[in-house]
């Protein structure tokens, strides 16, 4: 176990995946830490894991002087100086259809709303206006 890899996680995630994590790795927890913070946590870190609401950019990734491998747990990769890690060779991902069915769910249900008008309803309701047409 000497050489388990330090994995910084600065999103949250399930229990269930972080006790997963913790059986074969050494995790960090720095949840949306400030950039101040982030850039001294990631220093010796060979991982990071995030999602959408931190963000990495030159300065951040320059700092990781042991980072190998950047795990974004979501689709977008906007927030994320892609070309700055392809110049460290340091290898990235994405899981592009982790979210898939809640946002298929999500268009489904603004179509029904949309279709049956229930914002509009809801409004009017709410204004004491109780139309029955």
């Amino acid at each position: 176990m000497k050489n388990r890899k330090k994995i910084l996680l600065v999103e949250p995630i399930s229990c269930e995946a972080l006790i997963a994590l913790r059986q074969k790795f050494y995790v960090f927890v720095e949840i949306l830490p400030p950039k101040k913070i982030l850039l001294k946590a990631i220093e010796n870190k060979d991982v990071i894991i995030l999602k959408s609401r931190v963000a990495l950019d030159e300065e951040i990734i320059s700092a990781a002087k042991n980072l190998k491998l950047v795990v974004m747990a979501g689709i977008g990769i906007d927030h994320i100086c892609v070309d700055e890690l392809n110049k460290r060779g340091i290898v990235w991902f994405n899981m592009p259809y982790l979210s898939a069915r809640d946002v298929a769910e999500f268009t489904f249900g603004m179509a029904l709303s949309l279709a049956r008008r229930i914002c509009l309803a809801d409004a009017r309701l709410r204004h004491n206006q109780w139309q029955k047409k």
